[in-house]
């Protein structure tokens, strides 16, 4: 029997839950019939997430030997998740009943096990049955099954099920089930309404349905950019879904982060003239209190189009844009770049009279970087996770051969900005106990800290939205607010060790607030501590900078490799990833043998995954990295591969923290990018 499926197989009589749910997926994944045995054993674990990767297994080998075992777990396994599983095998096999107890899973509480069941029945080979037990759910009483079904049927070419699923689509009942049944459907139409409801769904239903679990924008989002985003880019002729992509940007732009580089970079290839035309053409149909921040969000993005545009529109309506792009700028105080661009355009036109006197760069920005401090604009350590991409550019210099090396902040500048970061943190700290009850004295201590960090020139530091959030009323701090400045723990535990005056946060947790502000001196006379600042040499700090970057990597390749695993189409044409697998190859992945074996997404997988542990490898042969050089990246005591998605995301949000934090310590200049979205 092959090493790796014995090695494999023993791990099941782990004690380690996590460890024998990693060793039954690493054996369905194979798909080797050797695998059979200890497939079969793990359906019969405790565990039921072991329980239905065992079923998996065998459903994907297809074997009519395993069907007794796929009979029993689907007749007795208590949990939906397994049961479904062992239904498809069954299906896959030619057994009717099995092929009829598929459909009931669509009306399963489970958003998971309802996704299973669509994906199964749209994957079985012989369509005709399906279509057979599918019809007749058009007339069921759940709305989430009709919603399924109709799109199920859509997909297999049933003419008269798209209406239904457009109805669906329109239930509050059953518009999230119809969503979610987008990717499967892969049909321009689908994509178009789900388009289409996306740009004229009110802000505050979209902003409302955040809470629920999984959010309607996240599955809006995902159903367009796995169902095919590029038919729509690539659509030249169709004015309609052009006007609803802009309609799209220019109402909810903030909303759709993770959308706004493709669609940008599609009209960026339109002429000035025409995008001007079609975009007048859209600000007409807006509501007039609406025009203004619709052309702000447009116009920022597409400069060169704003004269085009504004020239087709009446005076009354041109003078209001204007007006409320300069107020926009105004407030933004030179600190967002595209309004920057923007108003530096229309300056040189017949309107712009309205921008003078607005700052023409981020001033402040280029301030404190000229003196080595930071442009932190207190929105600390969000659990937003970045690309390598820099989003803000400096102005060029005069000139352009007169770079110099960014030179790393002086101790006093971190002690400085430890200063800010422990301020807010308190102010986290009352606001928590405001929330709870009236407290007279959190009140005022509040008042007192705003004071003493005004008197002692604390607040030049902060930026816009940091000053706004110091000088709201007490006990006003948004859950967003708290979480956001909450994170930025992380960073004042390394601006403390960087001034030794700590230790390193701990490697798979986050730091406590509560003993960092012990150390600093809020409310108290600053000088001593910015007097006696002393930093640990450039040499230390580089060396956990590079080491959380490797992290950092490691974190968002094992999400990209996810997001391949469940969707390979993500990963067609894409320079990025190209470049990570032939880095891959470079040392010793043997990319042609994965693709000719599982197929072109599984070797994407095992590239992204084998050039992390190459990486990982790396850092504990100098032993920067726990661990035996090649096992790869251990989090929590697991590897990276177990880890669950809560799990993933605490780690890149704990990566993207602290490397931030230990970039500016190691090159000073600008702090990364806040708000960046991850790949994958």
């Amino acid at each position: 029997m092959n090493e790796a499926i014995q090695e494999l197989g023993q791990q099941l009589s782990s004690d380690d839950p996590y460890e024998r749910e990693t060793s039954a997926l690493e054996l369905a994944e194979l798909e080797d019939p050797q695998a059979a045995p200890f497939l079969a054993r793990a359906t019969e674990d405790e565990e039921a997430s072991v329980r239905r990767w065992g079923a998996y297994g065998l459903a994907k080998l297809g074997r009519p030997a395993d069907a007794p075992t796929l009979r029993r777990v689907l007749s007795k396994d208590p949990d939906p998740r397994v049961r479904v599983q062992a239904a498809f095998g069954l299906a896959r096999l030619g057994e009717k009943e099995a092929l009829e107890k598929l459909p009931p899973f669509l009306a399963d509480p489970s958003v998971d096990v309802r996704r299973d069941a669509a994906t199964m029945l749209i994957s079985l080979p012989d369509s005709a049955p399906v279509r057979a037990v599918l019809k007749p759910l058009l007339a069921a009483r759940d709305e989430r099954t009709r919603a399924w079904a109709a799109g199920l049927l859509h997909s297999l070419g049933e003419p008269d099920a798209f209406p239904k699923w457009h109805g669906a689509l329109a239930s509050t009942e059953s518009r999230r089930d119809a969503v979610l049944a987008v990717p499967l459907m892969r049909e321009p139409r689908s994509i178009r309404e789900i388009l289409r409801l996306l740009a004229e769904m009110p802000q505050e239903e979209l902003e409302a349905s955040a809470e629920e679990e999984p959010a309607l924008l996240d599955m809006l989002c995902d159903a367009l950019r796995l169902s095919g985003l590029e038919l729509l880019l690539d659509s030249d002729t169709d004015e309609a879904l052009r006007a609803d992509l802009l309609i799209l940007v220019g109402r909810h732009r903030t909303l759709i982060p993770e959308l706004m580089s493709d669609i940008v970079e599609a009209f960026a290839q339109r002429s000035p003239e025409k995008l001007g035309q079609e975009l007048a053409e859209l600000l007409h149909e807006r509501e007039p209190e609406e025009r203004g921040p619709f052309f702000a969000n447009l116009a920022s993005l597409f400069p060169k189009a704003a004269l085009p545009t504004l020239a087709e529109l009446k005076a009354p309506d041109r003078e209001q844009v204007l007006r409320t792009v300069a107020q926009v700028a105004r407030d933004a105080q030179g600190e967002d770049p595209e309004l920057v661009t923007l108003c530096e355009e229309l300056r040189a036109t017949p309107y712009g009279h309205h921008f003078e006197g607005l700052p023409t760069g981020p001033i402040q920005r280029e301030r404190q970087a000229a003196e080595g401090e930071d442009d932190w604009d207190g929105e600390t350590q969000e659990q937003a996770i970045p690309d390598d991409e820099e989003l803000l550019e400096e102005e060029p210099d005069e000139d352009e051969d007169s770079w110099t090396e960014p030179v790393p902040p002086e101790a006093e500048a971190v002690a400085q900005r430890a200063l800010v970061l422990g301020g807010l943190l308190r102010r986290l700290a009352l606001e928590e106990r405001l929330a709870k009850a009236r407290d007279s004295a959190a009140k005022e201590e509040l008042l007192r800290l705003r004071k003493w960090m005004d008197e002692e020139g604390l607040f030049s530091t902060l930026g816009v939205t940091g000053m706004e959030l110091l000088e709201e009323e007490p006990g006003t701090w948004s859950p967003d607010d708290c979480q956001s400045v909450a994170w930025s723990a992380e960073e004042l535990q390394l601006l403390l060790w960087a001034l030794k005056q700590g230790k390193l946060p701990p490697a798979e947790a986050r730091v406590e607030t509560a003993p960092l502000l012990e150390r600093l001196p809020l409310l108290k006379d600053p000088q001593p501590f910015l007097e006696s600042a002393e930093r640990r040499p450039l040499e230390e700090v580089q060396v956990q900078r590079d080491r959380w970057e490797v992290l950092l990597e490691c974190a968002r390749y094992e999400s990209f490799a996810r997001g391949i695993a469940a969707d390979p189409s993500i990963a067609e044409a894409d320079p990025d990833l190209e470049t990570l697998l032939e880095s891959a190859e470079e040392v010793g992945f043997d990319r042609k043998g994965v693709t000719s074996s599982q197929g072109k997404a599984r070797a994407a997988v095992e590239g992204l995954r084998h050039w992390s542990r190459h990486r990982v490898t790396e850092l504990q042969e100098e032993g920067l990295l726990p661990g035996k050089p090649g096992e790869g990246l251990l989090f929590g005591g697991k590897p990276l591969q177990a880890l669950d998605e809560t799990t993933l995301a605490d780690l890149l949000a704990l990566a993207h923290g602290r490397f931030k934090a230990l970039e500016w310590l190691a090159a000073g200049g600008e702090a990364l990018p806040e708000g960046e979205e991850e790949a994958g």
